[in-house]
């Protein structure tokens, strides 16, 4: 049931965009920021099936100014786990 709710919350947060490239999605996938670290919603940015191929492969990065600012704590206090998936600074 935990994990219904944070879909719902998600979905709510996003209104069914992609947050990288913003176009609308009905299905999006939850990417976590910080790999192995907890599926909570601070963790996790809702992105389309491209954006989250190419955020894999490398091919684009997360943009700092994507995240929320409840994200960027999260992301902080875990910083050495991180970092190959984000933009510092943009």
């Amino acid at each position: 049931m935990k994990s219904v709710k944070l879909t719902i919350a998600l979905y709510d947060r996003c209104q069914n965009r992609c947050e990288i490239c913003r176009r609308y999605y009905q299905v999006l996938h939850k990417h976590r920021i910080v790999l192995g670290a907890e599926y909570i919603e601070e963790n996790i940015i809702m992105v389309c099936w491209q954006c989250h191929t190419n955020i894999h492969n490398l091919r684009i990065k997360i943009k700092e100014s994507q995240l929320s600012q409840e994200q960027l704590n999260f992301v902080i206090s875990r910083r050495s786990r991180v970092y190959k998936y984000i933009d510092w600074g943009k």
